[in-house]
Formats: structure tokens, C-alpha cells, sequence
């Protein structure tokens, strides 16, 4: 790639917003602070300072918390326990082409729906749902979404809570960009 290229094939920031410094002085008080713990294998459930941070900012117990390498760690565990070959589930149109490639490699019966400016057509949903449609999970990514770009409004988040609770499927929230944001709130 041309060194001038901007790559809009994965979610990553631009390298010009890095805060190199900030993160010279976070591992450098890592390494101080445990420097077992940030060189050891960490547990199945993430590293504990990240979990317990995680857990405090939601307002949730740390052991609602897994912390994963990513989105494909937590796509297979959360798949591999939450679907069999078959299930349907809801997509957002476009959708992470990793999520997708993950979703067929274990024979999920993927249902696109599209994307609006404000995240996913929730009445595009409805009607899916009316039309027989039983999905076992929603993979929704709600902020910055990527490829697409948009964040998914309060009422759309909302609505679909609803309609969650009303046809009893799962909402994955994969979410890895909610701290990136400059203004505004989620």
C-alpha cells in the first residue's frame, strides 16, 4: 500500500491520533506496576485490572465481564456457546466481514438487514420478524460501526430491546470503538 493511502479495510485509527506518548507512560506503569501479570498468560476472563475497570464503568459484577483479544475471540466463544448449525441470525447490512466469515463457518442462517443513518432499520426488522423469521442472536455493532460508519440512535437501541424481549433472542453488542469517541455520548 502507497505510503499516502488511507486503509479503510479494518477499524483502526489513523495513526496521526495515537497518543504515543500516553501509551509509552500507561505500559511503563504496567510493567512497574505488574510486570508478572503483563507478561503472563492472562485468564479466561481477560486480564483483571481491565475486567474490574470494565465492570465498574457498566455498573455490572466483574464476573458479568469477559474481556477478549477481540472481536473474533468473542465472536467463537460467545457462538460456539450461544448457536448450532442452522440458527438464524440477524446481521447488520453491510456487517464485519470477519463476524460474517465466522457465522457460515458454523452454518448459522445469516438475515441481513440494512443499515440506516442511524444504525440498523429497525421496522426492516419488524417486518423480518413478522414474516416468520426466529433468530437465536442479533450481532449489532452499535457505535462507529464498522464498515458503515453510523451509530446507532436511543430510540433504535431502545426499540430494539423491545422487540429482543418480544421474539426472545440474544442482542450481541460487539462494541469496540465506544471509547473512541470525541463528542457526543452512546
Amino acid at each position: 500500500m502507497a505510503p499516502d493511502s488511507i486503509s479503510f479495510a479494518r477499524g483502526a485509527p489513523s495513526l496521526d491520533i495515537i497518543a504515543v506518548d500516553e501509551l509509552r507512560a500507561a505500559a511503563a506503569r504496567a510493567l512497574e506496576q505488574d510486570p508478572a501479570g503483563a507478561f503472563a498468560y492472562g485468564t479466561s476472563a481477560g486480564y483483571p485490572p481491565l475486567v474490574e475497570w470494565i465492570a465498574d464503568k457498566q455498573e455490572l459484577a466483574p464476573e458479568n465481564i469477559v474481556a477478549t483479544n477481540g472481536s473474533m475471540q468473542a465472536d467463537a466463544f460467545l457462538f460456539r456457546h450461544l448457536l448450532e448449525a442452522g440458527d438464524q441470525v440477524v446481521v447488520e447490512a453491510p456487517s464485519y466481514d470477519r463476524t460474517l466469515l465466522s457465522l457460515r463457518d458454523m452454518g448459522a442462517d445469516i438475515i441481513p438487514v440494512e443499515l440506516e443513518s442511524d444504525g440498523i432499520d429497525v421496522e426492516a426488522l419488524e417486518r423480518v420478524l413478522r414474516d416468520g423469521a426466529r433468530p437465536k442472536l442479533a450481532h449489532i455493532i452499535p457505535n462507529f460501526h464498522n464498515p458503515a460508519g453510523c451509530t446507532l440512535s436511543l430510540e433504535k437501541r431502545r426499540r430494539l430491546i423491545e422487540l429482543a424481549a418480544e421474539h426472545d433472542f440474544v442482542i450481541f453488542e460487539d462494541d469496540p470503538y465506544v471509547e473512541l469517541r470525541f463528542d457526543g455520548e452512546a
